[in-house]
């Protein structure tokens, strides 16, 4: 049984369950609780040195930043291209690749 203890649930394992106050969300890592309040304070701590853009994280900051670099670290293993998001490189890999693999 979890015992209630300051808008945290103990875990059997002995993790602390962290309950937003605002909305259904918990998680056991209390980084991930912060990371989760900004969506709702709307706090974006890590800006952009060369535009206004403003993030709440530091990874979207870190992929944003490379609409100004050029960068483009995630490369097609059957043709030349690259992208600067691994999403991009997956809807590259269905449209252009399906039919070399099925597992994509």
């Amino acid at each position: 049984m979890a015992d209630l203890e300051a808008g945290c649930v103990t875990l059997p394992a002995g993790y602390k369950l962290h309950q937003c106050p605002v909305c259904p969300y918990s998680t056991p890592n209390g980084n991930h609780m912060q990371y989760h309040m900004r969506s709702h304070t709307g706090e974006k701590p890590y800006s952009c040195c060369y535009c206004p853009y403003r993030a709440a994280q530091k990874t979207h900051l870190k992929t944003h930043m490379r609409t100004h670099t050029g960068e483009k670290p995630y490369a097609c293993d059957k043709c030349d291209f690259r992208a600067a998001q691994t999403g991009n490189l997956r809807k590259h890999l269905s449209k252009h690749h399906s039919q070399d693999s099925p597992n994509i």
